[in-house]
């Protein structure tokens, strides 16, 4: 972005982007790190690996610029914010070279029912042309599924959707957990607990077509949860740590360090909560829970609460 005089021209080395909506930014945290952290890739520089055959079968290497700029949102698999590659492919032949750079460069809505991408006018018109190259290179199979046009769902589990869900703060996170039942978790990062359980595969594409104006269906409501701890003050998440797939997150409430581990044990979320000090005032109420058997056991560091489908 720094070679581009027209990018980011207010003085300042942090920028917040936006994709042509409104947005709203809280808890923004600047960590300076240590000089001895800078310079460790310096002190004990990697050895390169021995360079591997390329074979006919071998998936095509995204170019550097592709990674960069396009990887985070253009995936093969699924429609992340889009288009996928079958239809940049369809848009984007290989005789449609210059038509695919001026896409890029100002790209509009290409497809109504998905988030407008951001101009890439910042990437040069050669590094444009090595990702039309790759995007064509890779091969890529259609997917649809009854009432999600052109939708390339993701189905793996465990897996986590990150995306505006009924009942919940901005940016909730789904849990698809690896349970024979499709069984499912929503967790309220504002909030910094579980809301409810659902089963089904969710499905992201009604917020996607609408351009953020709809929620997301997170499938089937099984078991709802008004809280687990009394707090006196706002909460703050301080975010998750993944492991097989499946998280850890990390909160403070009034203060207390909190980690939430999630496991599947046979076929039952066990959630796991720990704290170093003793743990905030427990106050565990379940709102509707016909669908789910739910257990408690508490000592004064930890909690393990045990959800399983009747």
């Amino acid at each position: 972005y720094k070679e581009d005089a027209s990018f980011a021209r207010n003085p300042g080395p942090i920028l917040l982007q936006d994709h042509g909506s409104d947005v709203s930014y809280r808890h923004v945290r600047i960590k300076e790190l240590p000089a001895a952290a800078q310079t460790v890739a310096q002190k004990a520089p990697a050895k390169k690996a021995p360079a591997k055959k390329a074979k006919k079968s071998d998936k095509p290497e995204a170019p550097e610029a592709f990674t960069i700029n396009c990887a985070a949102c253009h995936m093969e698999d699924r429609i992340q914010v889009g288009p996928h590659f079958v239809h940049m492919q369809e848009y984007y032949p290989k005789n449609k070279r210059k038509e695919f750079i001026e896409w890029c460069k100002n790209p509009g809505k290409r497809n109504t029912y998905m988030p407008q991408m951001p101009a890439m006018a910042h990437v040069s018109e050669e590094d444009l042309g090595k990702i039309h190259d790759y995007i064509l290179s890779v091969q890529v199979r259609q997917i649809k599924t009854s009432g999600s046009k052109d939708a390339f769902p993701d189905t793996r589990r465990p897996r986590i959707v990150r995306s505006f869900f009924p009942n919940c703060g901005p940016a909730a996170l789904l849990v698809a957990l690896p349970t024979n039942n499709e069984l499912n978790l929503v967790w309220d990062t504002e909030l910094c607990r579980l809301r409810y359980l659902t089963t089904g595969e969710p499905d992201n594409y009604p917020y996607l077509r609408s351009n953020g104006n709809s929620f997301a269906n997170p499938g089937k409501t099984a078991y709802v949860e008004d809280q687990v701890f009394v707090s006196k003050t706002p909460r703050q998440f301080n975010g998750y740590r993944i492991k097989d797939g499946l998280p850890t997150f990390f909160y403070l409430i009034d203060g207390v360090a909190i980690e939430e581990q999630i496991r599947v044990v046979d076929n039952s979320l066990v959630r796991t909560i720990t704290s170093n000090t003793s743990l905030p005032q427990v106050e565990h109420k379940i709102k509707t829970g016909a669908a789910v058997q739910t257990t408690v056991n508490a000592t004064e560091k930890s909690l393990t609460i045990t959800h399983s489908l009747k």
